[in-house]
């Protein structure tokens, strides 16, 4: 949500932090997550948009040689591939997140740089 609002031109008014440190509220069976995590989280999102890897081109997997079968694909290809891609960037993200608590505090956060 917080992608798209920030990174689409159809929406206005944007959600600024502080919308989404109050949208995020009680997510954390019931606690509220740390506003240090909340604010890395806006400012990483909000200086670069999350994209599937091939939606770059524009052309979703037409010039990967990884999904041939993306250039007329039925049903079940059409899943298959979102599946593999789904897999891949959770997979992505849990590697983000294992290196992020590998790191001492404060050591490349977004929200300490500036």
């Amino acid at each position: 949500m917080l992608n798209t609002d920030l990174h689409s031109p159809h929406i206005r008014r944007k959600m600024t932090l502080e919308d989404f440190i109050r949208n995020n509220r009680g997510i954390n069976d019931g606690a509220d997550l740390p506003r240090e995590l909340l604010v890395d989280i806006y400012t990483s999102i909000q200086a670069e948009e999350l994209r599937l890897s091939d939606t770059r081109s524009g052309q979703w997997g037409s010039h990967d040689f990884r999904y041939p079968a993306a250039m007329h694909p039925g049903e079940q290809q059409r899943a298959a591939l979102f599946k593999e891609e789904s897999e891949r960037l959770l997979a992505q993200t849990r590697e983000l997140f294992a290196q992020r608590r590998q790191q001492p505090p404060g050591f490349g956060r977004h929200s300490e740089a500036r």
